[in-house]
């Protein structure tokens, strides 16, 4: 195989692909303090009767604690701001909100995009619209 690899090198027939860069030269992603970022991300799952379901979590990005969890058929965005209150009542408001590029998220249609995530993996998308959406006031007082 590497007689092959050097024979089509050196006629031109296989293109150099830039180096990937170094683990050790990635950035890790951590909020400084609890409350200032939360992940909200959806997972499909298969459950045993062979039905699938919905899975939404919002996490604390600082302290990993799951501040909201529902398990749904389908999500539709009212929903989605339903468990934020929930979620900000019980915790306090957060200062922003990471999401993906999930269509329940940005209310556009799903389109394939080409490119590596921001967040290395974890959320890649800050979702600032959501968080405009909520109430000003204290959810607490009922």
């Amino acid at each position: 195989m590497a007689t092959i690899w050097r024979v089509l090198s050196r006629r031109g027939f296989v293109i150099a692909q830039p180096h990937k860069r170094p683990r050790s030269s990635w950035r890790r992603f951590v909020a400084d303090l609890p409350n200032e970022v939360w992940q909200v991300d959806i997972t499909h799952w298969l459950l045993a009767d062979g039905r699938e379901v919905e899975i939404l979590n919002i996490e604390d990005d600082h302290s990993r604690l799951l501040v909201g969890s529902t398990a749904r058929t389908v999500f539709k965005a009212g929903d989605i701001v339903t468990d934020l209150h929930s979620a900000i009542a019980r915790y306090g408001r957060p200062e922003r909100l990471l999401t993906d590029n999930g269509a329940v998220f940005t209310g556009a249609l799903p389109r394939p995009r080409l490119g590596r995530p921001r967040t290395r993996g974890r959320r890649a998308r800050h979702c600032a619209a959501a968080l405009q959406a909520l109430p000003p006031a204290d959810l607490r007082k009922g």
